[in-house]
């Protein structure tokens, strides 16, 4: 009787989330950074490998937020152990080389056998970034009015807005921007948004920053509520060619939450990042942060806070 030779490997990727329907596995070929994977693996071997499990990835994100670095786990067996020779160069290459082919934007960084104990699961902690950018000047443009008047007075095209002449945020971002941060259109208070985010750190329970869906998980999948959030906040200057594209870059300003914890709720970053978002536009008072986070089950099923978009995440 032949024997087969199991063996488990470990690869590291990074993806733009833009274009996938989140991370995780869906059923009907729907396009997620999971079916990706997995489908351009299981056409990456001959006949002598199998894929023995499914891909299970370290942390599953929501449609349109990128990674950086994730990593996952799946298991190769194979009849012939002599085929493993250079396998995790192969499986790197094959993979890239296949995304590439097939415009998806993902790419292998790392691939090594681990052993068979390794769950990518189990990880430490993980680390999260939010990028956010604001005008510096405010919603409005003022000595572009005029301009704008008789354009639109060239056009006739009558503006809804209830204050005329809106340029959002999106107007001024670099293409290069545009879809890795989340735009701040309104006027915020700064300095109390930098406030309302610090009282996230420390150990609490966020079970008032995830949805219902999130709850009823907490419940099946026996998820804990209370975790222990580290966040580091920064303005940030080294936007993607930034030397050459500072006639834009004045205009506005980026900054970054780094947000570190074993793990998340579902949603509960951009709850969190939504919050301090609201205090700091005035809708609610930054005190409701602090009673969220004592007080969650008073705070249940209401949607006294915003979601903040995924693709700044």
């Amino acid at each position: 009787m032949a024997s087969t030779n199991l063996r488990r490997f470990f690869i590291e990727f990074s993806y733009n989330g833009s274009r996938f329907s989140g991370v995780a596995k869906q059923l009907n070929s729907v396009h997620t950074v999971h079916n990706v994977i997995f489908k351009n693996l299981k056409e990456s071997f001959g006949e002598n490998f199998q894929l023995k499990s499914n891909i299970c990835i370290s942390s599953r994100t929501d449609a349109g937020v990128h990674a950086l670095s994730n990593t996952a786990h799946f298991d190769l067996e194979t009849l012939e152990p002599n085929c493993y020779d250079g396998i995790c160069a192969h499986i790197k290459n094959k993979l890239n080389n296949n995304f590439i082919q097939h415009k998806n934007h993902i790419r292998i960084l790392d691939c090594r056998e681990v052993g068979r104990n390794f769950v990518s699961r189990h990880a430490k902690s993980r680390t999260y970034l939010y990028r956010l950018a604001y005008l510096k000047n405010g919603p409005y443009y003022w000595d572009q009015v005029e301009t704008v008047k008789k354009i639109d007075k060239l056009l006739k095209n009558s503006h809804n807005h209830s204050m005329p002449y809106l340029y959002p945020l999106s107007n001024y971002l670099s293409i290069f921007d545009s879809n890795c941060v989340t735009e701040l259109n309104e006027p915020i208070d700064k300095d109390l948004f930098f406030e309302a985010i610090k009282l996230f750190n420390g150990h609490h329970n966020f079970s008032a920053f995830t949805t219902k869906q999130g709850r009823v998980e907490m419940i099946d999948k026996n998820k804990n509520p209370l975790k222990l959030v580290d966040i580091k906040l920064k303005s940030i200057n080294n936007q993607f060619m930034s030397s050459y594209l500072n006639k834009y870059h004045e205009n506005y300003e980026i900054f970054e939450l780094e947000i570190k914890s074993t793990s998340f709720l579902y949603k509960m970053i951009r709850k969190m990042v939504g919050a301090a978002s609201d205090a700091a536009k005035g809708i609610i008072p930054i005190e409701q942060i602090s009673n969220m986070l004592t007080e969650p089950q008073n705070y249940y099923d209401q949607k006294l806070t915003s979601v903040m978009k995924p693709h700044g995440l």
